[in-house]
């Protein structure tokens, strides 16, 4: 099943995708942080949506958050260890928490310092993230379209 998706990932992906799927423990385990990275910035989103009484906004912003998320872990699961990869959510929750406490402390330093400048973590996310938006999307499609064995 798992060889489906990734066979159905390369179809879909190739040649438009930025970023290539990735191939080495190695590269799993960096991709995965990124993704969990780009995760962080939407768990973050929808906190700062929910404390503004937006509540809508921060369900649609954790869909997003979500997507991230499943994609993010499908790829560090091949990262780990065999032993560690019944932990993957757990890692990558960690790795994802990572990046809200440093978003907590980034906007806490720019209100102290009256430079809390909400365009800076949208440009950040889009350096960090957009680069690896077609291959997420590009697992999610594989994964809702894989056979359900």
């Amino acid at each position: 099943m798992r060889s489906l998706i990734i066979a159905g990932i390369m179809a879909i992906s190739a040649p438009a995708v930025a970023q290539e799927f990735p191939t080495t423990p190695a590269e799993h385990y960096e991709v995965g942080q990124t993704f969990a990275s780009c995760a962080g910035f939407f768990t973050y989103g929808a906190e700062v949506a929910r404390s503004a009484g937006l509540e809508d906004s921060a369900m649609a912003i954790e869909g997003m958050e979500r997507g991230w998320s499943l994609a993010g872990m499908f790829i560090l699961v091949d990262g780990l260890d065999p032993s560690r990869q019944t932990e993957t959510e757990e890692t990558f929750g960690n790795m994802k928490l990572i990046k809200v406490e440093q978003l907590r402390a980034q906007r806490e330093m720019g209100r102290a310092t009256g430079n809390d400048d909400p365009q800076a973590w949208i440009a950040a996310y889009q350096a960090e993230c957009g680069p690896w938006l077609d291959l997420q999307k590009a697992i999610i499609q594989a994964m809702r379209s894989a056979p359900n064995n």
